[in-house]
């Protein structure tokens, strides 16, 4: 055999093994499409056809908060009073009442809320703040005031007060 023909097989094998991967790949490739394309195709049906006149891409105009019409059993807070025009929404109390959390629904910005609580317990220690919590204490007491949630077309924040009594040994 001389050195011609062995480059022939050669790069014949080489050719063939390219063209097997190739086609291997190829078929990979297509196999991957075909079931993304029946998944995709799927899940538009469902969506579709869960509510034919409101296609699924599109969002409602509905507001994310609804504003109470009256407070849930449970009291306010003794040293903490609510931001004025708060409706109160869940209330917890620990078996042991050294925790006590109160959530509320007012028609007011986040911000608003935050500065009155600032400016209310002026006798409290700000042990942090940001634009959506602020966590004060007091002698042997912590509260936390945080916006839970805010939506802003309706100018309506959902907010909470966490208050802990904190025992000293």
């Amino acid at each position: 055999m001389c050195y011609d023909d062995i480059i022939m097989k050669a790069t014949t094998i080489v050719l063939i093994i390219v063209l097997f991967l190739a086609s291997f790949i190829g078929g990979a490739a297509f196999w991957f499409y075909q079931k993304a394309s029946k998944l995709a195709d799927s899940a538009v049906n469902i969506n579709s056809s869960s509510n034919p006149e409101t296609p699924a891409n599109v969002s409602s105009n509905m507001p994310d908060l609804i504003m109470p019409t009256a407070d849930v059993d449970g009291q306010d807070l003794p040293d903490i009073k609510r931001y004025p025009g708060s409706v109160r929404s869940g209330y917890y109390r620990a078996e042991d009442g050294n925790f006590i959390s109160v959530d509320y629904f007012v028609k007011e910005k986040s911000e608003k809320i935050i500065d009155f609580y600032k400016k209310e317990l002026t006798s409290w220690n700000i042990l942090s703040e940001n634009q959506k919590v602020l966590t004060l204490a007091q002698e042997n007491k912590e509260a936390t005031i945080e916006i839970m949630d805010e939506d802003a077309i309706n100018n309506l924040s959902q907010y909470s007060i966490s208050y802990t009594i904190i025992q000293t040994d």
